[in-house]
């Protein structure tokens, strides 16, 4: 069909232009297949070509022998036609997975770079003009221009080990040559990870990650412990300068050897449950009081902020590489969908909590996202598992109501991602006898303040939403007091009205979720703060068992009956474990 899309009569080229697009949008992981994707950019180059009047130009694929011209003029009419179909390509792949379609790009550019090493792409080339529209997508035209010339490098040299070591040694077939390389590779990897202390590591594992990934490129028979070693970069090393390393080493793999997906995820799986047991970034001890002006209101010089390694906004690169991958990797199949929802609950039911502090927010809320999108599919697809993972999706997301509004830093990308995160979790249609199942033993006991029997996942839904309602105009408010945000945040809602809220029924549902959030609502809706406790009183007062899990709700409904209790004495004690 491709070759037809760049034939010489007209007809045959509209017929088999608009059979393509149907066939991408029925089976759009053909979008990055190798094979197909290598040939249309060929196609591309080769009308390229005929239309200035070059007939040799050294192109290797025998299928474009079958094209033939009879002039320029009637090539130039072929590649105009054939530019469309390339760019309705490049946009379908760039809007299901812009780092997937950045890594189809970058491989072929290496690939005709080392088979042809003479092949020059000038700006005015279809295949460049083709990229370069679409530079608004996130730079990426210049993404994919830099990066060849970093990859041809490392592939270069494992070139050159092979050259080196069939002309020193004769006797050694293509496997032993290739043994001989991958280990002393591997013993190079281990000798980097033992230094982290040095202040040149991030250069050293540059270099070791990217002619080990280079090597697997290049060998079809993988050893498992070099591709453990570039998975287990994060673990060795919990930095900002590693993590982009890895992540970039990570997606070259995946783009050129997509049969190794499934077993990068896995190890990848590995390394995060590590970080995750060792407290690293996300799952960093909080320490200190949340506020972020505390340091502020202190007396004496103010003390500079010395943020160490373990911090959350490490693991947003981590996790903004499994969203992407995962637009792409849900095409694949059930087996990787599972994948994907084992990762997820790894992350979120870690023997370390996620943190709650102000600057975890942005990491904790990219987390929820790649959580529902994955909740998403497990519905579509009527998997049994879809509930359970709402249930981690709804858990992570309302932790971040634990605390009393908080401000500090905010940035308006992160606010976006708010609105991304809400504008989702709005459009979903959760059906109603999708119940609740949570993790915590103790939530049986709660579950006798409601009225039902059960919490049904639409009710967490619309606690949520108006939850995100109130923080996102909270922090556009903070981001710009003296200007209407509505404009520049289209898809954000307004403040929610606190006076057409059913608080009874809204408190009971937050006492049942997370009673840590029931009890901070009356913190964010000071309007309605009265009613609120009111509520968590009457709910209170049946379940003695909450004291266990939130020692607030105690107090609070010991503010409200001091004046029926003549015992004096009574005192309320938080118990820290």
């Amino acid at each position: 069909m491709l070759l037809y899309a760049a034939h010489r009569m007209t007809k045959a080229r509209r017929f088999a232009s608009r059979w393509i697009v149907r066939i991408l949008e029925v089976l759009p992981r053909m979008l990055w297949n190798h094979k197909a994707a290598f040939l249309m950019m060929d196609i591309l180059r080769f009308l390229d070509n005929r239309k200035a009047g070059y007939t040799d130009d050294g192109f290797r694929n025998p299928l474009l022998a079958k094209l033939f011209f009879l002039d320029e003029k009637e090539a130039a009419l072929a590649s105009a036609d054939f530019m469309l179909v390339a760019e309705a390509w490049l946009k379908s792949a760039l809007k299901q997975s812009s780092g997937e379609t950045i890594g189809l790009a970058q491989t072929y550019l290496v690939e005709i770079s080392n088979k042809s090493p003479y092949t020059m792409l000038n700006d005015q080339s279809d295949l460049m003009v083709l990229l370069g529209r679409f530079v608004v997508h996130a730079d990426v035209a210049s993404t994919i221009i830099r990066s060849p010339s970093k990859h041809s490098k490392f592939l270069g040299e494992i070139k050159g080990m092979i050259f080196a070591l069939e002309a020193t040694s004769p006797d050694m077939d293509r496997e032993t040559v290739l043994r001989t390389i991958s280990a002393n590779l591997k013993a190079d990897v281990r000798r980097t990870y033992r230094t982290i202390d040095e202040p040149n590591f991030a250069q050293r594992v540059n270099q070791s990650v990217f002619r080990a990934a280079a090597l697997i490129i290049t060998n079809e028979k993988v050893e498992t412990e070099l591709l453990q070693l570039i998975c287990y970069v994060p673990s060795m090393k919990f930095d900002t300068t590693v993590m982009e390393i890895a992540v970039t080493a990570w997606t070259w793999l995946m783009t050129c050897r997509p049969e190794l997906v499934k077993r990068m995820l896995a190890y990848l799986i590995q390394a995060w449950e590590l970080t995750a047991s060792t407290g690293k970034g996300l799952y960093g001890v909080e320490s200190g009081s949340p506020n972020p002006f505390l340091e502020k209101m202190t007396y004496g010089a103010p003390k500079p902020h010395t943020g160490g390694q373990n911090n959350s906004e490490i693991h947003i690169a981590w996790i903004r590489f499994f969203i992407n991958r995962f637009r792409a990797d849900r095409l694949c199949g059930s087996d990787h969908l599972k994948l994907y929802t084992q990762l997820f609950l790894v992350a979120t039911q870690s023997e370390n909590a996620l943190k709650s502090n102000w600057s975890a927010r942005e990491a904790r809320f990219d987390l929820a996202l790649l959580g529902l999108r994955i909740a998403v599919d497990l519905d579509a697809g009527g998997h049994k598992e879809a509930p359970f993972v709402w249930t981690q999706v709804f858990d992570v997301a309302l932790g971040w109501f634990e605390h009393p509004p908080m401000f500090g830093r905010i940035k308006k990308d992160e606010l976006k991602k708010l609105v991304l995160f809400y504008q989702l979790i709005k459009d979903v249609k959760l059906e109603k006898a999708a119940v609740w199942s949570t993790s915590r033993i103790n939530r049986i006991f709660l579950n006798m303040a409601c009225d039902t029997d059960r919490i049904e996942l639409s009710d967490a839904q619309q606690l949520l939403m108006v939850l995100l309602e109130h923080e996102m105009n909270r922090l556009a408010t903070w981001l710009s007091p003296l200007e209407d945000a509505s404009g520049e945040f289209a898809a954000m809602p307004p403040l929610p009205n606190e006076r057409l809220i059913k608080w009874q029924s809204f408190v009971r549902i937050a006492w049942y979720l997370n009673p840590i959030v029931a009890i901070q609502l009356a913190s964010r809706f000071v309007t309605s703060a009265e009613t609120i406790e009111s509520e968590i009183v009457e709910v209170a007062k049946y379940n003695e068992i909450a004291g266990l899990e939130c020692p607030d709700a105690v107090s609070l409904f010991l503010k409200h009956s001091w004046r029926h209790r003549s015992d004096d004495q009574l005192r309320v004690r938080h118990f820290s474990v």
